[in-house]
């Protein structure tokens, strides 16, 4: 019986019976193969010492910035796929610091030393605290 014909039989799509009897034809079974997923990981895990050498170098790089690098090497991949690589090996691109910089400036340190010392002066039985609601 041709494909289609088989198709109608069956109610299946004709481009699915095509796909099986040229499955069985190739590899000789009709079992499904292992599942998609990530296909083009190794690409950009090719270039793992060259990305954690980069990200080390210039720590607020973006991820289409290290995209843009990898294309310059040959290696054209989406910035998803940068993302996913280095999730996968548990790198956080995060530009945030622990604090804010602008504390260890002078004018602001010495600043936050007078508000400090100020509240020394404070009485805590003279504080009144207000709900919000």
């Amino acid at each position: 019986m041709s494909c289609r014909a088989a198709a109608a039989q069956f109610g299946v799509g004709v481009s699915s019976a095509i796909r099986w009897r040229q499955q069985r034809l190739t590899r000789g079974d009709l079992r499904p193969g292992r599942p998609g997923g990530n296909v083009r990981s190794s690409a950009v895990d090719a270039h793992r010492v060259f990305l954690l050498s980069l990200v080390e170098e210039q720590s607020d790089l973006t991820l289409d910035e290290i995209r843009e690098a990898l294309a310059a090497r040959g290696t054209s991949v989406s910035v998803a796929a940068v993302w996913r690589f280095f999730d996968r090996h548990q790198i956080t691109r995060k530009k945030k610091s622990l604090h804010a910089t602008e504390k260890d400036r002078p004018d602001i340190l010495s600043r936050h030393r007078a508000w400090f010392e100020g509240q020394l002066d404070l009485d805590p039985d003279r504080l009144v605290f207000i709900d919000e609601t």
